[in-house]
């Protein structure tokens, strides 16, 4: 079996991703892949270039047809279907098919319109030549039965499920955002934080459906989709197990494994007894492969990839990311364990050890780590310009500057030397570290002080007490803000600024993790700082100073600008309606 034979990793709909896809394929020994039909039977490539209002306005362009009518044309010798046949602009029970986002073994998936609701749905339709085969209506009838039965943010919600023109389907939410296999094609692996935050919501998922009763079965990046907002959701419950009257509901047939081999548990391949600690492999795999970029074993066949998941062990994951925390690193290793009872005995263990991670002072550290390179590097205009407009700029400013300097010897009286010099330090140590800090935060606030006699006022506190580690990041915070207004120097604020996330202060963590945002920013990673504030800042809002707060909010501003769909309730969350400059 070459490696077209393995599963693929089946995209949603590009940037407008749907969070129902179709995974459940047809039983096939050599687990073959699940693919996407366009209605000649080839790839789909969806249509990505209409956002979500443009879809729910297109219910007034045609009159919708039945589903019974474009079924009738393509049915040949009883109930086989001829081709896979494209149901948009048809009418189903109360959804208004808009377009096709996917179609898989036994089901395809639409962008639909719930017109009673007026509000768009991902409707996923059993294929109608499957709807006299038992075993593939009772899977599709548990997967509708083991969805709809859970309610949790971080899951996929199911609407409706109902049968209407003799076709079974499932309406449920519809999730504007990328599934993981997306998020690492348009952007690098996540940081610790990112990952950790994905990861809770994840395992939080997992805690409610292993509650419930449920066995996932098939958790992979696909059937992980993350919202504009970060939010991470679990979707596809194709495959997954019930548990009724004590007794475990299995639709498979004897011999046969379902999953995908890339992220199968041990057990799964073996065909043996399952229970939720697989589901807890799975997301092991999941995550090595966010974090390390690619999975931890592959094989050119399935039956040699199972080989690897049963009997190697993975390249540990501080060989590609030496950056991350050696606990994350030993959790996702202990979550890949091959035997289950060395793995956490439930989802809500791994949630509890991935809190006390994140409050363990580990990733701000690792942060810094992993960046160290970029602190090299050569530092941005502010936000973004091009280098047209760049080119325009120097030579303007080339002739102002030889301008201004031929009008300055005109007017040149005397030996300049001869001149007083404005502004020399005359800042003195003050007998302690408090006192000279006290001595900079009013000069800061004063407005009528040069921006050159309030740096000396910070930098005295370094020169004065450089032990005095207290007041010295104080001093850091304030210098490294005043880089930030005058835009010079990011280089050296950065560093401050990555040395403050690092501390027990809420606001010096706060403003640590807003300066780098906004140099992050600068440096044209709007993505990367969108992240930052979204996730570790918004929280923390109440720590930032007042400058911060200004340019945070320009930030995000300009952010918001960049970004395909603007975030507008974190722009409202920095938001202050008597927004002036910061200080010069």
């Amino acid at each position: 079996m070459s490696d077209s034979n393995l599963p693929a990793n089946p995209e949603t709909s590009g940037t407008d991703a749907s969070a129902a896809k179709d995974q459940g394929s047809a039983p096939q020994p050599d687990l073959a892949r699940t693919e996407k039909l366009s209605a000649g039977g080839q790839p789909a490539t969806p249509d990505v270039s209409q956002t979500q209002s443009e879809l729910s306005s297109m219910s007034g362009t045609m009159a919708p047809v039945s589903v019974s009518q474009t079924l009738a044309q393509t049915f040949v010798s009883g109930t086989q279907v001829k081709r896979a046949v494209d149901l948009s602009n048809c009418q189903l029970g109360e959804f208004r098919l808009l377009r096709r986002l996917g179609a898989g073994g036994m089901a395809q998936v639409y962008l639909a319109e719930q017109t009673s609701l007026k509000r768009n749905v991902a409707i996923k339709i059993m294929r109608p030549d499957f709807g006299d085969q038992d075993t593939y209506r009772k899977r599709f009838e548990q997967e509708a039965t083991a969805a709809a039965g859970l309610n949790h943010q971080n899951i996929v919600q199911v609407y409706a499920v109902g049968e209407a023109d003799g076709l079974q389907y499932i309406a449920q939410e519809y999730v504007h955002g990328l599934n993981l296999v997306e998020y690492l094609k348009k952007r690098k692996p996540p940081s610790a934080h990112l990952a950790i935050h994905l990861m809770k919501h994840v395992s939080a998922a997992l805690y409610a459906a292993h509650q419930a009763g449920i066995v996932h079965r098939d958790i992979k990046p696909e059937n992980i989709m993350v919202t504009r907002k970060m939010v991470a959701k679990v979707t596809d419950f194709g495959l997954a197990q019930l548990t009724q009257g004590g007794e475990r509901v299995n639709l498979t047939q004897m011999g046969v494994t379902m999953g995908t081999p890339l992220y199968m548990s041990p057990e799964q391949i073996n065909d043996a007894s399952v229970d939720l600690r697989s589901d807890l492999y799975s997301l092991g795999v999941t995550f090595y492969h966010l974090l390390a970029g690619e999975p931890p074993f592959r094989a050119r066949t399935a039956v040699a990839l199972a080989y690897k998941h049963l009997n190697e062990e993975p390249q540990p994951l501080s060989n590609s990311r030496p950056d991350l925390p050696p606990s994350l690193i030993e959790l996702i290793h202990r979550l890949m364990s091959k035997d289950p009872a060395k793995r956490f005995d439930s989802a809500r263990l791994v949630q509890t050890e991935l809190k006390r991670i994140e409050k363990s002072g580990e990733l701000s550290h690792s942060w810094s780590a992993s960046q160290e390179a970029e602190e090299q590097s050569e530092v941005s205009p502010w936000w973004h310009i091009s280098k047209p407009t760049l080119k325009k700029f120097g030579i303007a400013c080339i002739i102002v500057f030889l301008l201004a300097a031929s009008a300055g010897r005109e007017r040149r009286r005397g030996n300049p030397l001869d001149t007083p010099v404005k502004n020399v330090s005359t800042v003195k140590e003050l007998g302690s570290a408090q006192a000279q800090l006290r001595h900079a935060e009013v000069l800061w606030r004063d407005p009528g002080i040069s921006i050159e006699t309030k740096a000396e006022a910070w930098q005295a506190v370094l020169d004065f007490y450089p032990d005095a580690s207290g007041p010295g990041y104080e001093a850091k915070l304030g210098l490294a803000t005043l880089y930030l207004i005058q835009k010079r120097n990011l280089d050296q604020a950065e560093i401050w600024f990555r040395e403050l996330t690092t501390q027990n202060s809420n606001k010096l963590k706060a403003n640590g993790l807003a300066g780098r945002s906004i140099i992050t920013a600068v440096r044209g990673e709007h993505d990367k700082a969108y992240e930052t504030i979204r996730v570790e800042l918004s929280t923390m809002t109440q720590h930032l100073t007042p400058d911060m707060q200004k340019l945070i909010r320009y930030a995000i501003k300009e952010i918001n600008r960049r970004r395909e769909v603007p975030d507008l309730d974190l722009q409202n969350l920095f938001n202050d309606p008597q927004e002036s400059p910061p200080p010069a």
